[in-house]
């Protein structure tokens, strides 16, 4: 690395405390078959104790240990992702891996079934969409994951597989039906059904939830439903099909000033709640895919069609402002997969095609002259190479892709354009040391382009835009893994730099490249099943994100806290009954577009708990969120000097499940 990592001795007390649990643990563990954590981040299934990144999975069981109704709240709970409540209302948060702020979600990747989710404009990827019973397992990558999924990966990677696409479930039927009641008149329905035989899987998974919300005019409505077929019409040929539905409804509460804030957190912006403003979104999705062998190669080709109508009544200058953004999106994907094997090594190819396309619609039906047509296409190919060398447990990792971009707005104001080929490129080493232990180095490219909400907003010098340049980002990272038979952790140190970091700069009201950037720090993960009766979970990430270059040098970038911590413990206390615990630490930060470090959010700490009751195939839990009624808030924006996004109370939720 061109420059150390200066970590502070504080930042190490954590982190120490984390690892002195796994080895502890460890030494109970001595002697135990070790059964391998499987992943498919890297397009094919391996063993994660291989993978030369930074991995946290999240299996089926510790979801519903967890009571998380949301695949968000599964990441944050489980993985010790902080988040915060999106801003377009409804059940959902933002996700941050690694103190983006603003730009969170443009640069992370969301896939679903192995196909990049993308939007083409600033809208967020809605993962409460997804049915929380229909997931099988959701993988989490910090770092910079370009090669395989293009565009975006700069913080890394949210893999969530369902079971969809997942092989085929044991030769069995199984189905869930949960109800559940809370706070704020809160009522959610779930149900999920798998029907399987020799050759057929197919399930069905619906969710139905409403409440009142924690604010006032934050009422909200979501009715979700997922249908997959998985057919095998031999050991290497697979064909699968699935379609959802996700539709919200929900007020939107606005934001509140300091003041109005401190006064009374559940209040809504007056403006907002005398227009009564709301958001109201139809998604649909479309999947299929084939796989079998061609050649002795495991090839498979995806194609995906997602169509999304959002209506919405928003305020600008104190007037209702109508808008309906009518959204399609294809996607189409092929990939090759081969393993070369020798008695000294084992080679795994992977080459890939990838094409989306991308177009919206806008009406603003009291403004027409602020109707625009935005339209994206990508182009994309891939070559990725894992090479194990078998008598010393090494990997060489090598990978390149090549992606050209085409974006453009039309509308009566403006027709901003951009065309560009950009490339990413990996290479990483993993070295086992022996059956439990691993270690890991890898060097790392990524890049971003500025969406289409950003492009037709860049900063002027005189009368001229100054035109954007692509986010480039590489890193470089060191890493440790242990899994035995009870514990699985690891831990990494990483640098990034960042050149023309895109963001929005309030000052300019305009989207700018930013002077040279730098992320650095480390995570720490570990998950220990202490006795058969308790498991313990800690994660925890300590980053630097500074400003290297510009007026602002030496300035924390804002949204970037520098210690993030999650504790979390299972204890089943007897055959019938478990008590679950999680405590969330965030530590200040400076508010999103505060480039000169003058208002600093607080610190904030979240306690949740869980109680369950097994009664056979059936369960009584009560889930409570923020147990100690923490006032906080998780967002803030220079935006009208203060503007304040609240984070809900403590919230009480009873559920009954039966399964079947």
């Amino acid at each position: 690395m061109k420059k150390s990592i200066r970590l502070r001795a504080r930042a190490f007390a954590p982190a120490l405390s984390v690892l002195s649990l796994a080895v502890a643990a460890s030494v109970q563990a001595q002697g135990i078959e070790v059964n391998p954590v499987v992943v498919t981040a890297t397009k094919y299934e391996e063993d994660v104790q291989k993978v030369p990144a930074f991995i946290n999975v999240i299996t089926r069981q510790q979801i519903e240990q967890a009571g998380a109704t949301t695949v968000n709240e599964a990441i944050m709970r489980l993985a010790g992702v902080p988040g915060s409540p999106s801003l377009f209302g409804g059940n959902e948060y933002t996700l941050d891996l690694m103190g983006f702020g603003d730009t969170a979600g443009s640069n992370t990747v969301i896939v679903i079934d192995g196909v990049p989710v993308r939007e083409g404009d600033a809208s967020e990827v809605r993962l409460s969409g997804i049915p929380i019973d229909s997931v099988e397992r959701i993988e989490v990558q910090r770092g910079g994951a370009g090669v395989l999924y293009g565009e975006g990966a700069t913080a890394g990677v949210i893999n969530v597989v369902t079971r969809a696409s997942a092989n085929n479930s044991p030769a069995k039927h199984t189905g869930t039906l949960t109800a559940a009641f809370g706070s704020k008149n809160t009522r959610e329905y779930r149900g999920y059904a798998n029907y399987v035989n020799d050759v057929v899987d197919l399930s069905f998974s619906a969710l139905d939830r409403s409440t009142d919300g924690y604010r006032e005019n934050s009422k909200n409505d979501q009715k979700t439903g997922a249908l997959s077929l998985k057919y095998r019409l031999t050991d290497a040929t697979r064909l699968g099909v699935s379609l959802s539905r996700d539709d919200v409804y929900a007020l939107t509460p606005g934001a509140l000033t300091l003041q109005e804030y401190r006064q009374n957190p559940q209040a809504a912006q007056n403006t907002s709640l005398a227009n009564k403003t709301f958001m109201d979104v139809k998604a649909e999705r479309y999947a299929g895919f084939a796989e079998t062998n061609v050649a002795g190669f495991k090839v498979r080709f995806d194609a995906v069609q997602r169509l999304r109508l959002y209506d919405a009544l928003g305020v600008s200058a104190g007037s209702a402002i109508p808008l309906t953004y009518d959204t399609s999106n294809h996607h189409y994907s092929l990939n090759a997969q081969r393993s070369f094997e020798t008695e000294n090594y084992r080679n795994t190819l992977i080459v890939g095609l990838e094409s989306n396309n991308w177009g919206q619609g806008r009406v603003y039906p009291t403004k027409p002259s602020w109707a625009a047509t935005y339209d994206s296409t990508a182009k994309a190919s891939y070559v990725k190479s894992d090479l194990d060398f078998k008598k010393t447990g090494t990997r060489l990792s090598l990978g390149f892709r090549t992606e050209e971009f085409e974006r453009s707005q039309q509308s009566s104001f403006d027709k901003p354009e951009i065309k560009r080929t950009v490339q990413a490129w990996e290479v990483g080493v993993s070295q086992a040391l022996n059956s439990e232990n691993s270690v890991f180095a890898r060097r790392s490219q990524s890049y971003r382009l500025p969406n289409l909400d950003e492009l037709p907003s860049p900063a002027y010098s005189g009368n001229d835009p100054i035109p954007f340049q692509p986010q480039i980002e590489k890193t470089n990272e060191l890493g440790w893994k242990f899994k035995s038979g009870q514990v699985n952790s690891s831990v990494r140190i990483y640098q990034s730099e960042l050149t023309d970091e895109i963001i929005y700069d309030p000052a300019q009201w305009a989207n700018i490249n930013l002077p040279k950037t730098t992320r650095e720090g480390l995570d720490v993960f570990s998950r220990v099943q202490v006795t058969p009766k308790v498991a313990l979970m800690a994660a925890y990430s300590y980053r630097r994100a500074e400003f290297v270059g510009g007026v602002n040098s030496g300035n924390q970038l804002p949204m970037a806290p520098q210690d993030v911590l999650t504790i979390r413990g299972d204890w089943r206390f007897d055959a019938n009954q478990t008590i679950s615990l999680g405590w969330m630490h965030v530590a200040d930060q400076f508010i999103a577009g505060d480039f000169t470090n003058q208002n600093s959010m607080p610190s904030y700490r979240v306690v949740d708990a869980r109680y369950a009751y097994q009664m056979g195939a059936s369960d009584v839990s009560v889930v409570v969120r923020n147990l100690m009624d923490a006032k906080y808030y998780s967002y803030a924006t220079t935006t009208n000097i203060y503007s304040v996004y609240p984070d809900a109370g403590r919230s009480v939720m009873v559920a009954f499940r039966h399964k079947f």
